[in-house]
């Protein structure tokens, strides 16, 4: 049976678990309800936050590693040591069904990427800037998804409009000879 002063030291511990978490939730400003709900406190080596993003679909789960040094970050010449990395990898297949990246890469340019694996499209984020870098990377998401439909629907109507032509050959072919046995 556990003593009031084990009862205390527990509800103490809880307590102190919930701010840690509600300071990492706040910090990120993003996944809080999964952040507090789940009692993450930052501190974790590794952290699975799903494979979404709002609506944005992720092949792989966006997930949070603590790298003791950059041999573990895939083609990073960049040296540190002791770093919590956001770990996200783009598949345009699974975003948009497309291999066309409409730009991907720019969006190291419009807010702060600690790396970006252009050859396996991951990028590597540090903490305090992962809030800004799903904004603008479901910005782009929007944008690509808008532009594969696009592209999907002009090589559809490509396709068909070949198919129409020759579909509307062969009709008048076929109107236009006596039909003998063979023909049906």
């Amino acid at each position: 049976m556990k003593t009031e002063q084990d009862l205390k030291n527990e509800y103490d511990e809880k307590v102190k678990k919930f701010k840690l978490s509600k300071e990492f939730a706040e910090k990120l400003g993003i996944f809080q309800e999964q952040i507090i709900n789940n009692q993450i406190t930052g501190e974790e080596n590794f952290i699975n936050f799903g494979n979404y993003y709002q609506k944005m679909p992720f092949c792989s789960p966006i997930r949070r590693f603590f790298y003791k040094d950059n041999t573990n970050v895939t083609n990073s010449k960049i040296e540190f040591k002791d770093k919590y990395l956001f770990h996200i990898y783009i598949n345009t297949l699974t975003c948009y069904n497309s291999h066309e990246e409409y730009g991907l890469e720019d969006i190291t340019k419009l807010t702060n990427v600690f790396f970006y694996d252009k050859i396996n499209s991951t990028f590597y984020i540090e903490d305090e800037y992962i809030k800004d870098f799903f904004d603008k990377l479901l910005n782009w998401y929007k944008d690509a998804f808008k532009k594969a439909r696009i592209q999907n629907i002009e090589d559809y109507i490509r396709k068909h409009r070949k198919d129409i032509v020759d579909l509307e050959t062969q009709l008048n072919e076929l109107k236009e000879r006596k039909l003998i046995e063979r023909d049906y």
